[in-house]
């Protein structure tokens, strides 16, 4: 539904034609007294561009031919842009080792999908062979602006401030969605003398590795420099004493000046979760820090609509009165939800517990859960993640990062409980709040709710294998939940039902291997269902559509599987393909 709507926008927005386009912003482009090296240089491009509105012959030299798109960035002819291609290399050739003071890259996003960015690694090279790194030049280019946010715009990533040189310069673009747009470059001509400069950094033969090893740190820092530009903006647009403003713009500053030395992060130890490192916590603590000086309480409990989209550090100016109603029928699972907002510079742990509920401060028919927040590669924050909190003392504790907003959800599984409604609080203890009480009800419907319901529920869950997310160690695990949300109709990727060999005449010589299909079913024993994508293409087995053969090998397959299936207990409309 989410695809349709997004191509019912793409078409609007084509159909509009410049009444939606905006000309690229003339204090945002390259310095006027800076020569630019690229103008009618060559360039290769890998891989090819394939986004059909603007790839045209002309792409082979129109991103130095000086000539800006005018109009709707995407739909002219001016613009070059990919279609799922990750990462996009661009290799402009100088013509010689010449001083180069920076670049700039041209670009637009903001709607119908099409996101800025999420990395431009610069490499630069006097041979063509060994490669530096200058950097990312979108963290470079937020020193002097960053793109803007939640609208269309035309966007120019720039930098004035390498003070380097070569002949060749290489662009390796990681796009944070599946579009990649660009209608010119420039490189800034700089001082002679850096000619006689060593190269930076250590060498670079293999480009791809470089872009494979680095891609998960330039989003780490792609994700702290975004928050910063936020946050510097709420400090400037607060009104606030000088002497607390000043003080935050120097921690702003100072922010700014690390991000550019963060450490390489760990990737089997890292994880996604704000705050991602020290750093960060203190780009979101200044949340805390401006509300925290206009006067709001250390801790505001606010409603939660627990499916409504949510910012890390979101607050309205009259936050809803906190409050949770929750109805079930026995043996169901319900959610409700409750925001808590850190309004100071430090991060606190609260107690939460329930008064005046059936079961006392840690009712077994209620389970807590801290949303956590998640990056994603798209550069959206989203809070889905739910790890559940294990009581402690007699009260739930529930981690708050200053500045940061904390959703905390409560799944009521009413079982043996007496129909009606169970009114009581939830009680938020801590040093800095004392206690507050959000009222909870919890109505207990005089229902029962079906062991196994009627309707099937499954949804590509690939438990079959280890990939996507499922390894060995978790997957036990992952089919256990999934069980406990009544899934019972997994499914399995085509590895499950390989072709086996045929001979010349069709026949089998090979049967398939039912290793997968077997394992598979015994972790999934008593499933109503069993979905499996097969993702079969053009052919079986090497043999086309169309080719004498095809028929009656995929007779042969189908057949073979139906049998094996029975044999293991199945009826032939247990199997989906």
């Amino acid at each position: 539904m989410r695809s349709n709507m997004l191509w019912l926008f793409v078409v609007a927005l084509l159909f509009a034609g410049d009444v939606c386009a905006a000309p690229p912003d003339a204090e945002n482009g390259s310095e006027a007294a800076y020569e630019n090296l690229a103008l009618g240089r060559s360039y290769t491009l890998v891989p090819r561009p394939s986004y059909r509105l603007c790839t045209d012959s002309g792409d082979k030299t129109q991103l130095t031919d000086g000539q800006y798109t005018e109009g709707y960035f995407w739909t002219r002819p001016g613009t070059v842009g990919w279609n799922r291609a990750r990462p996009v290399v661009i290799t402009l050739d100088l013509g010689s080792d010449l001083p180069i003071r920076g670049l700039s890259f041209n670009t637009a996003a903001g709607v119908a999908g099409v996101e800025w960015p999420a990395s431009i690694f610069v490499l630069v090279s006097v041979d063509g062979r060994v490669y530096h790194d200058l950097g990312d030049l979108v963290t470079l280019s937020r020193k002097r602006q960053a793109p803007p946010e939640d609208k269309y715009a035309v966007h120019r990533f720039q930098t004035d401030r390498l003070q380097t040189h070569g002949r060749y310069v290489k662009l390796i673009i990681d796009p944070a969605g599946i579009f990649c747009f660009v209608d010119e470059i420039e490189v800034f001509r700089g001082d002679a003398a850096w000619k006689d400069r060593p190269l930076p950094g250590k060498e670079i033969r293999y480009p791809m590795e470089y872009f494979t090893d680095n891609i998960f740190n330039a989003c780490i820092k792609r994700r702290i420099g975004r928050d910063l530009e936020t946050a510097r903006s709420t400090v400037a647009d607060a009104s606030l004493p000088a002497a607390i403003r000043n003080r935050l713009m120097d921690e702003v500053a100072s922010i700014e000046q690390a991000i550019s030395q963060l450490p390489a992060a760990e990737p089997k130890t890292f994880r996604a979760v704000f705050p991602l490192n020290p750093l960060h916590a203190r780009v979101l603590a200044l949340h805390g820090a401006v509300r925290s000086a206009r006067g709001k309480p250390p801790l505001v409990p606010w409603r939660a609509v627990p499916w409504d989209f949510l910012k890390p550090t979101e607050l309205p100016d009259r936050p809803p009165r906190a409050e949770i109603a929750i109805a079930a029928m026995r043996g169901e699972c319900r959610s409700g939800a409750v925001n808590l907002t850190n309004c100071t510079e430090e991060a606190m742990t609260v107690s939460l517990a329930f008064e005046d509920l059936p079961g006392g401060s840690t009712p077994e028919c209620l389970t807590v859960h801290e949303v956590a927040w998640t990056d994603t590669h798209e550069g959206t924050a989203v809070a889905a993640a739910l790890p559940q909190v294990e009581p402690a003392n007699g009260a739930f504790p529930i981690h708050v990062p200053a500045g940061m907003t904390r959703q905390v959800w409560f799944t009521f599984t009413p079982r043996g409980l007496e129909a009606g409604t169970h009114q009581g609080n939830v009680l938020i203890t801590g040093s800095k709040i004392g206690t507050l009480r959000v009222p909870i009800s919890l109505r207990v419907f005089d229902l029962d709710f079906p062991s196994q319901p009627a309707l099937h529920v499954g949804g590509w869950d690939y438990t079959d294998t280890t990939s996507m997310g499922v390894t060995a160690a978790n997957r036990d695990a992952l089919i256990a939940h999934l069980r406990s949300r009544y899934v019972d109709s997994p499914w399995g990727t085509r590895g499950v039902m390989p072709y086996g060999a045929f001979n010349e005449q069709g026949e089998y010589k090979t049967l398939p291997d039912t290793t997968r299909f077997d394992s598979w079913l015994q972790r999934w024993a008593g499933a109503r269902r069993y979905f499996i994508f097969c993702a079969v293409g053009d052919q079986i087995a090497g043999t086309k559509i169309g080719q004498p053969l095809f028929d009656k090998q995929v007779g042969q397959w189908i057949r073979f599987w139906v049998g094996h299936a029975k044999k293991k207990g199945l009826r032939a409309d247990q199997l989906a393909l």
